[in-house]
């Protein structure tokens, strides 16, 4: 199925023109939970924009005590912005992910100063929790697919306010995203404004602030990536109820181009977030 209402791959081109022609020099910090979870396909077309990306495990410690704002790319823990990237942990840093907590005080700190975040995924939900929004679902295997669980391509129905919104500028309502989770935003923290929804999940991505971004949906993974997921993970999802033949039909067909054009153009969109910041 075809993404309605996006508007040509010319303008994400376009962009993608204009912000690698910006003399940025300006650093990102891009936190991880797991060696094998990153900012993936974002990460080559930032550093193409110009952008330093400084990536910290946080499960063997390489956050940083402090975040503080900066355009300087050479300045010890100064950042322009910061991405919170995906993983099956508990928020509360329960279960061993005991960076969690303080990676919800670093994302505090960052929103305090304006500086650009993208949480995504358990960023999202972090970003979300930290502010006093709820957060359902867990990250242990479910069994059944009756809550707002996702996998795979999925439809993704901005609002009018995401439509609006710097970060979604020019994909018009509807976009395919990919997705890979179980827990989920129930509940949106006060002054929060809502910026995409899809049939299941309630809250697909959502605005605090002016530069403070959650996104449920995964844009910097590519829709291959369910060609390396393991038979017992693929098995466990079909006993669940998941309709598995269904989401490989939607890997094999045009919506992956879909995918690839409006996944770019927000990269492309949370860049210009970055450089305007800096303005």
């Amino acid at each position: 199925m075809k993404s309605a209402g996006f508007q040509s791959v010319g303008l994400a081109q376009l962009m993608l023109s204009y912000v690698h022609n910006l003399n940025t020099n300006m650093k990102i910090l891009v936190i991880n939970h797991h060696k094998s979870c990153n900012a993936e396909r974002f990460q080559p077309w930032l550093e193409e924009a110009g952008f330093e990306i400084d990536n910290r495990l946080g499960a063997i410690g390489q956050l940083p005590q402090h975040v503080y704002y900066s355009t300087d790319s050479l300045a010890h823990d100064h950042f322009a912005a910061m991405i919170v990237t995906g993983g099956g942990y508990n928020l509360d840093g329960s279960g061993g992910a005991w960076w969690l907590p303080h990676t919800g005080k670093l994302m505090r700190e960052a929103i305090q100063q304006d500086m650009p975040v993208l949480g995504i995924c358990l960023g999202g939900q972090l970003l979300a929790y930290t502010l006093g929004g709820q957060i359902d679902g867990c990250h242990c295997q479910i069994k059944s697919c009756t809550k707002p669980f996702e996998y795979g391509l999925t439809d993704i129905h901005l609002t009018q306010a995401g439509q609006d919104d710097p970060l979604f500028v020019g994909l018009g309502r509807d976009i395919i995203m990919h997705e890979n989770h179980q827990a989920y935003i129930a509940e949106l923290p006060n002054g929060a404004e809502l910026l995409a929804r899809s049939d299941r999940c309630p809250v697909e991505a959502f605005r605090y602030g002016q530069n403070a971004y959650g996104i449920q949906f995964h844009p910097e993974v590519a829709a291959d990536t369910i060609d390396n997921w393991s038979q017992a993970k693929i098995q466990h999802l079909i006993e669940a109820g998941v309709d598995w033949p269904a989401i490989v039909a939607r890997r094999n067909s045009s919506d992956v181009d879909a995918n690839l054009t409006a996944s770019r153009q927000i990269c492309n969109n949370f860049a210009n977030i970055v450089q305007n910041r800096a303005k």
